[in-house]
Parts: C-alpha cells; structure tokens; sequence
C-alpha cells in the first residue's frame, strides 16, 4: 500500500472524525470512559461533567512536562514497551473534550473502533504529538494539553473557546508498520 495512500485515508478519517453531533449536539463520553451518559445531569438539567470523577478514581500516576503538557496513565498495561517515536503509526481510540467535560471529538464520531495517527507528522496539534511521545501500545492516558500547544488564542469557532486547554484521552491499541510500494506500485 502506497505511504501517501496512507497518510491521505489517515488524513480523510480525522477530518470526517471532526464533523457530526448527536441528536443533541453533543457527544456523550463512552462508558469506558467513565459515569456519564446524557441522563446525569446536574443542577438546572445542566450536563454534568463526568470527568474529574472519572480522573479521581482511575489516574495511577502523572508526568507534567516542562512545556505545560500533563500526561495522566489511567492504565499502562506493557511498560516493558517502547514508547512511540516520530514517523511511527499507531491505532488509537480517541475522546478530545473541553475541561468543562464537553466531547469535541473522538473516533466514536466516525463510528469506528480505532483511527490511525502517525506520531510527529502534524497530524492534530503539536500538543499531540508532544504527549503522544510518552505513551507506549496499552497504556490508556489522559494528555491535558495547554491553549498554547492546542488551539490557541483563536480556537475553533463553534468547537473551541479562544484560549482554552484541551485534555486528550487515549488509547493506544497498536503500532503499526506502515506498508508502501515504490513508484505507487
């Protein structure tokens, strides 16, 4: 299979991964994600914000980085694993929220088990590739990731507020070795 075959479907997956709400314009965090569906609600029939709950009872351990970036293992099954490098390929499984627990994406958005996501080829935003590099295949990880190295001062409209802090929880469920003939061939 053609690298650039490959990069392309990896690029289309992300795009098509950022479109598309619920019925209520929201997506809900998996049950493997912790306590949350669209019935728990807070004061005011207001969502609650299933994660810093879900955070308390499953972080084992913490690595805050010197650029901001926090890597938090909510599971690391195989330490004795290398953890990933530039150019390599992984499948992961996704949710990207906002700090107030709202999901703003995640492979569930494209109904899908896993997507594909080449480690330091600019992908998503830098803070992705930065926390992604502490991770090895098995481990299970929540990556808060500074407006500086997310979105920025712009966000998203309509998505992401100027500014804001974005916390990536991923799993990384395999590497992979990207297949490619010569010539296209």
């Amino acid at each position: 299979m053609n690298h650039r075959f490959l990069l392309i479907i990896s690029f289309v997956l992300m795009l098509v991964s950022c479109r598309g709400k619920n019925e209520n314009g929201v997506v809900n965090p998996p049950k493997n994600l912790g306590s949350g569906d669209s019935a728990i609600h807070g004061p005011n029939n207001v969502p609650k914000n299933p994660f810093p709950d879900f955070d308390k009872k499953n972080i084992k351990k913490t690595k805050k980085l010197e650029n901001g970036i926090s890597v938090a293992w909510i599971e690391s099954k195989v330490t004795t694993n290398p953890t990933l490098k530039d150019g390599e390929m992984c499948l992961i499984s996704y949710r990207l929220t906002l700090n107030n627990g709202k999901i703003i994406d995640g492979n569930n958005r494209i109904k899908s088990p896993y997507i594909p996501f080449i480690v330091g080829y600019n992908m998503q935003t830098k803070g992705w590739d930065i926390g992604m590099k502490e991770l090895r295949v098995g481990d299970f990880a929540k990556i808060s990731i500074p407006s500086g190295l997310a979105y920025g001062k712009n966000g998203i409209r309509g998505a992401i507020p100027p500014n804001a802090e974005v916390w990536l929880y991923v799993k990384i469920l395999a590497k992979l070795s990207p297949d490619y003939e010569r010539n296209g061939r």
